[in-house]
């Protein structure tokens, strides 16, 4: 959406077009084929709209024109991820011991959330609770790029993030997918969860790294005496 003028907005809306069907006793021939592709593409259409005011006063919005079909909008890429490709969450794996008992005591309200925290984080469940479980599917892991099984907690202090994808079960018994990111302390050996993270962690661009000073081959030479300087000469 892009205003053109005063009050005035060019909406972008993508549609697609799923009614393609012969009619009967027709045979689908080539042509047919190639006006069904089209239809099934995403296409794109531009709508003018207008804020508008009733006789009441009331503001609204009104379109000032039927769409204008148009092309796809460029795509944006997205930025890279300080998280590895995502993996199965082992469940011998420490980390999906910890995501797993705190997302459902954070989200189906069984247990005691801040059990699961590190000390100084302070977080709150979901309240009603909105679900009756949670199955975590996968894990992305900060800067990890095998799939070795992990079943050790580090030293103390140790700090990872990490991104987790998992099903939760509703009161309607239908399973929602919901990913979130999370930030891990190691404390005595276990894992803790230090925050809840408001979006996944970007990746910052490597920064050029100093060009080292030239060293040189060979011994440095010395000064001789047809290079050393004259010394001056006192009246």
């Amino acid at each position: 959406m892009r205003q053109t003028d005063s009050g005035v907005w060019s909406v972008k809306v993508a549609a697609r077009i799923t009614d393609t069907k012969p009619a009967d006793g027709h045979q689908a021939d080539a042509k047919d084929e190639t006006k069904a592709a089209a239809a099934q593409a995403v296409r794109y259409f531009q709508v003018p709209v207008a804020t508008a005011t009733t006789a009441g006063g009331a503001s609204g919005y009104t379109a000032l024109a039927m769409p204008a079909e148009v092309a796809a909008p460029e795509r944006i890429k997205a930025p890279g991820l300080v998280y590895g490709p995502m993996r199965p969450a082992l469940p011998a794996d420490p980390r999906t011991q910890a995501v797993t008992e705190f997302l459902t005591a954070y989200l189906t309200g069984a247990g005691e959330l801040n059990r699961y925290l590190a000390p100084g984080t302070h977080l709150t469940p979901v309240v009603p609770a909105p679900y009756t479980g949670i199955a975590v599917d996968t894990l992305a892991i900060e800067s990890e790029k095998g799939t070795e099984p992990v079943t050790f907690v580090p030293d103390d202090g140790t700090t990872l993030r990490l991104l987790v994808a998992l099903r939760a079960t509703g009161h309607d018994e239908v399973r929602v997918p919901l990913t979130y990111a999370l930030t891990l302390n190691a404390r005595v050996g276990r894992w803790e969860i230090a925050s809840l993270d408001g979006a996944p962690t970007i990746a910052t661009a490597p920064t050029a790294s100093a060009a080292p000073a030239a060293t040189s081959a060979g011994p440095t030479p010395s000064m001789t005496p047809s290079t050393a300087p004259t010394p001056a000469s006192t009246p």
